[in-house]
């Protein structure tokens, strides 16, 4: 009878152990930081601690009952100890456990025990295994109760499982009062201890170990939802580091905008003195000619386009100035034949300087536009198709096609080139602020392009030509009084 109680003993023991050691990898992390850890490895450490003694007990003492070893109180009061202190460990699911309720708890161990030396002493065995079972199944009922209020506020199949393994181990303890109470015979050797008290002592161990069972399960269930709100965390501050480098980037192209405007501002006013006097001068050599009654048809062509020149260039400065001033767009009727026209006499004999060929188609409408913004718009377009087939040596006939094409309620231009192209990676962002693919280009033509354009309620548009190249769109609405 002996042999086989020591065995069973050591078998709860080791496998308590084993629980020990496969949550500790966890455990050993979480110790210093959480209350209920602790208060586990207290519990579980302090049963296998009891589980030891009880079978080191059983091999050691007398035959006789009445003269059984003090491991016994040892053994109880670590095993009493392992069920108060997981009962605390509920507790401190729900809230902090305070010191003096724990100081309380050890007092009655204290108590217990040396309760429990005197009834040894006087060879009461049923009066132990009564006493023992009845504190029991009191901190079993309290530990249900807590347990009960903890799966209130969370939601977790593994204390659900301690719940019920817990309410088990508290019948089984109950069934121990029974048979203990029921006993008629005096329990005088180990070997005349019931079966049926040991079969019940052993299911309660059972139900025990499969508790701590649990809860490894419940701290392998914390640490995967850690690792969770981890992945969700870490994605969230990603973001967040996203964001503040599309805030910072924000700022730095604000910044780079506001000392343009400031800049272009400055520009403006510098450049305003040299062109209104070329404009007096051509006035003034004008004026000298005619004085003089020199009439020559190429010295007034070339006075002409020079004033016009003039002209022009004054209208791109006010023009730019007002876009970076806020200030109102003034508009106009304007033909788009006739802008068009304009901006490729512009930009022809760069063309032919450079063997482009530049296919021009034109559906004569009116919008309502600044006609120098316009200008400088598709100028700029034109230009950048020309300087992309510059620089462009594998392709040998190389073309700019200019279409405009009127359509119901808005105009459509498109400018295209047979060109190497935008790269995929810049594409998304080719009218962005201070963005180009030139060496010394300073990514503030598309940007102004898409601004001016938006300014009178159109749209611009990137997109690879079939075939190789870059295709620009650009969408105006028709004159209203006409779409009507």
């Amino acid at each position: 009878m002996r042999s086989p109680i020591v065995l069973v003993f050591l078998l709860f023991a080791l496998m308590l152990g084993g629980v020990l050691m496969s949550s500790w990898s966890y455990l050993r992390d979480e110790y210093s930081k959480s209350q209920e850890t602790k208060l586990w490895i207290y519990s579980i450490s302090l049963a296998i601690i009891g589980l030891t003694l009880f079978a080191i007990g059983t091999a050691t003492t007398a035959e006789a009952m009445k003269s059984n070893s003090i491991v016994f109180t040892f053994a109880n009061v670590f095993y009493l100890g392992s069920i108060a202190t997981q009962l605390l460990f509920c507790v401190s699911l729900r809230k902090p456990v305070s010191k003096k309720s724990i100081y309380l708890f050890i007092l009655g161990i204290v108590i217990f025990g040396i309760h429990f030396e005197y009834l040894r002493g006087s060879g009461n065995f049923v009066g132990r295994v009564l006493e023992v079972a009845s504190i029991i199944c009191i901190l079993l009922v309290m530990q249900l109760y807590q347990l009960q209020k903890v799966l209130r506020v969370q939601s977790s199949l593994q204390l659900k499982f301690l719940f019920i393994f817990t309410l088990l181990e508290l019948v089984t303890v109950i069934l121990r009062l029974v048979v203990s109470a029921l006993q008629v015979n005096p329990v005088l050797t180990i070997d005349s201890v019931p079966m049926s008290l040991m079969a019940v002592t052993w299911f309660n161990l059972s139900f025990n170990v499969l508790s701590y069972l649990t809860m490894l399960g419940f701290w392998s269930e914390r640490s995967a939802a850690k690792q969770v709100e981890a992945s969700i965390e870490n994605a969230r501050i990603s973001a967040l580091l996203d964001e503040r480098e599309r805030l910072i980037g924000s700022l730095l192209a604000a910044n780079k905008s506001v000392a343009t405007g400031a800049l272009s501002a400055s520009l403006a006013h510098e450049l305003n003195q040299p062109i209104g006097a070329s404009r007096i001068n051509l006035f003034t050599l004008r004026r000298m000619l005619t004085g003089r009654d020199i009439h020559d048809d190429a010295i007034e062509e070339i006075i002409s386009r020079i004033e016009l020149d003039n002209q022009r260039s004054g209208d791109i400065v006010a023009a730019l100035r007002s876009i970076f001033t806020q200030e109102g767009v003034i508009t106009s009727c304007i033909s788009t034949a006739e802008a068009l026209n304009s901006v490729v006499r512009l930009v022809q004999g760069e063309c032919i300087r450079l063997g482009i060929a530049l296919e021009v188609h034109i559906d004569d409408a009116l919008i309502n536009a600044n006609r120098v913004e316009l200008q400088q718009v598709f100028l700029n377009l034109l230009n950048n198709a020309i300087d992309a087939l510059k620089t462009n040596q594998q392709t040998e006939q190389k073309s700019i096609w200019l279409r405009c094409m009127k359509h119901s309620d808005s105009v459509q231009v498109l400018i295209s080139d047979n060109g190497p192209g935008i790269s995929e990676q810049l594409a998304p962002r080719i009218f962005d602020l201070f963005e180009t693919s030139k060496k010394a280009g300073m990514g503030l033509g598309l940007w102004l392009s898409q601004y001016c354009i938006q300014r009178i309620d159109g749209e611009i548009s990137y997109a690879p030509r079939v075939g190789g190249g870059s295709e620009f769109v650009v969408d105006i609405p028709l004159k209203r009084d006409i779409a009507q």
